[in-house]
């Protein structure tokens, strides 16, 4: 079995959240090892996500509006608890 990557992105009012995942998978050798997590800061009525693109790929996204974010490093412990013993992580901080 290939090692599994958790990619954690903490993604606040990030408007390179979608190409980012994009890009992500495209340029990915194996992206069915990838497991993606983003705790996605936004604000409904400016920013979107493909939700088939998300579902097609099983990315996770914890959904928090903008104004209920209580930071970066509360963004980041709540990507951190969602490790599930995969054998590498990658960090993506948003811009």
């Amino acid at each position: 079995m290939k090692p599994r990557i958790f990619i954690q992105i903490p993604a606040y009012r990030d408007s390179e959240l979608q190409p980012t995942l994009y890009d992500l998978v495209r340029k990915a050798a194996h992206s069915e090892h990838l497991r993606i997590v983003v705790a996605w800061q936004y604000d409904e009525r400016r920013e979107q996500l493909d939700t088939a693109f998300l579902d097609q790929h099983k990315i996770e996204v914890i959904k928090i509006p903008a104004a209920e974010s209580q930071g970066c490093n509360w963004a980041r412990s709540l990507l951190q608890r969602k490790w599930d013993g995969e054998e590498y992580t990658l960090f993506l901080d948003s811009k």
